[in-house]
């Protein structure tokens, strides 16, 4: 959470959309592969 702040603070809030989506997609798969 801090590395989160500290990006955001820098000022990559394009960079955190990424990686939220890459983190969303990740959790798809392993909701798919699951079943």
């Amino acid at each position: 959470m801090k590395l989160h702040e500290l990006m955001f603070t820098v000022g990559n809030a394009e960079w955190i959309d990424l990686i939220e989506a890459l983190g969303i997609v990740g959790a798809g798969i392993l909701i798919i592969s699951a079943f």
